[in-house]
């Protein structure tokens, strides 16, 4: 039995108001990140966050230990500059 004000649909038991939708209908650019060539020996200690998975929260970002590049790093992947309501997702593998 699915309680009122929900519904079932191929992703599951959802709000009535809800609707399902790939997300590349919704979203102007599905992509993946970037990581600089070279990793930790292209991070600084002044310059611009550079975001990775483990900065990822639930509903949040955990900039704790944010590593930091520097302009001329940042200006070779411009496409992943993070932009006001961005959504992040965070994948991860398992051995």
């Amino acid at each position: 039995m699915i309680r009122p004000g929900y519904k079932r649909t191929g992703a599951g038991v959802i709000p009535e108001d809800w609707e399902v939708s790939a997300i590349g209908n919704k979203a102007e650019k599905v992509g993946s990140g970037i990581t600089p060539t070279g990793g930790q020996r292209v991070y600084r200690n002044e310059g611009r966050p550079f975001i990775r998975s483990q900065n990822i929260g639930w509903g949040n970002l955990l900039l704790d230990d944010v590593a930091i590049i520097d302009d001329a790093i940042h200006f070779t992947f411009p496409e992943t500059e993070i932009q006001l309501e961005d959504v992040f997702l965070n994948i991860i593998g398992i051995q």
